[in-house]
């Protein structure tokens, strides 16, 4: 099956690794280039491929998170049954080659493929570390105002779409004290101890609500890594706790940020990306409806999802409203299972090009 050995080619490519996405980004750019698109990548990889004057755009992106500390051989494709295994699987690669083999069959004249370059991981540029589309759409504006995110939506053998995605605030705090001997210490010299202060602070900050078609989404803030200390018998002079807080469509961030702030005495804010709701049905919507009910053969259900994709940068920055639909498991992401359908890999490529032929 050509869909397979392409994905086992680039499965192969670690391009958690800079050196990784440069090579991807190389083989698309051939690959777009010789089925007669006009391809620009620019000097983060981003790639943007288009022919004719576009009414589409599909956007995916070239790198993966690190392999999970337990996952077995991430650079190489595993069958079992109708599944596939392996780093970038679902996240994202699946989209890269989805993407290619459509393009390749319908050489079409209306579509704008971008690859992002970097989504799972930033890049640093000019004292800002933000996903490499950010840099790309405040140099390129695009258009066409409509189209596909292909990150993952699958859950189990059924393919969701995303019409309401989730945004972030990623920060840093750091807490100082005074690094001196374990007995020589003084009240407030631990900052340690004032990072115990500050999580319980931030752990009783209301958290976001959301209701979209009748389920409720609740996000707070989470510690993902703290840093501090160097041993045992010394007080620790400084501590960095690395957070974020999920956004939810309709919440007021400016407030959010606000008691972040209050509660955290100061906040380094790395990134902030806005939620994205598509809002009602339009023309393309409905094209995507059409398109869907007529491969999976069943109504679409129009969902939210928390996870943050590169949906909600084109919105807020080229007002490019993207519906998220892709293959790959949506739940394995970035998990040592992250796996892909074999069946519904299919189906999302004849989904795509159904939905490039009605624009």
């Amino acid at each position: 099956m050509k869909l397979l050995s392409e994905l086992k080619k680039i499965v192969a490519i670690d391009s958690h690794e800079p050196s990784g996405v440069t090579e991807l980004a190389d083989y698309y750019s051939s690959a777009y280039q010789s089925l007669g698109f006009r391809v620009k990548k620019d000097r983060f990889n981003n790639i943007a491929a288009t022919r004719g004057k576009p009414t589409i755009l599909f956007n995916a992106h070239l790198d993966t998170v690190a392999p999970a500390h337990n996952m077995k051989s991430p650079f190489s494709l595993r069958k079992s049954g109708d599944w596939v295994y392996g780093l970038g699987a679902a996240d994202n690669k699946a989209a890269l080659v989805a993407l290619h083999s459509v393009m390749e069959k319908t050489v079409p004249d209306n579509v704008a493929v971008v690859l992002s370059a970097n989504e799972d991981n930033r890049i640093l540029h000019k004292g800002q570390r933000r996903r490499s589309i950010y840099f790309h759409l405040q140099k390129n504006k695009y258009a066409v105002k409509r189209g596909i995110n292909c990150e993952p939506s699958g859950a189990g053998r059924t393919t969701n779409i995303y019409d309401a995605i989730g945004g972030k605030l990623i920060f840093d705090v750091v807490l100082n004290g005074k690094s001196v001997h374990s007995s020589s210490q003084k009240p407030h010299d631990n900052s340690i101890v004032k990072a115990a202060n500050v999580i319980k602070k931030l752990d009783k900050l209301s958290r976001g609500n959301y209701t979209h078609h009748g389920k409720r989404f609740r996000m707070g803030v989470n510690i993902g890594l703290i840093n501090g200390g160097t041993s045992r018998n010394t007080v620790a002079g400084r501590t960095t706790m690395a957070c974020e807080r999920r956004l939810l469509p309709g919440e007021d961030v400016p407030s959010i940020k606000r008691k972040l702030l209050r509660a955290s005495g100061k906040m380094n804010l790395i990134d902030e990306i806005p939620p994205f709701l598509y809002g009602k049905s339009d023309a393309f919507k409905q094209n995507v409806s059409d398109a869907y009910k007529k491969v999976f053969r069943r109504q679409p259900a129009f969902l939210f999802t928390p996870v943050s994709t590169d949906s909600s940068i084109f919105w807020s920055m080229n007002k490019t409203k993207l519906l998220m639909i892709g293959p790959g498991e949506l739940s394995t992401a970035h998990t040592a299972g992250e796996r892909l359908n074999i069946n519904q890999f299919n189906d999302v490529a004849k989904f795509y090009s159904e939905l490039v032929k009605q624009q």
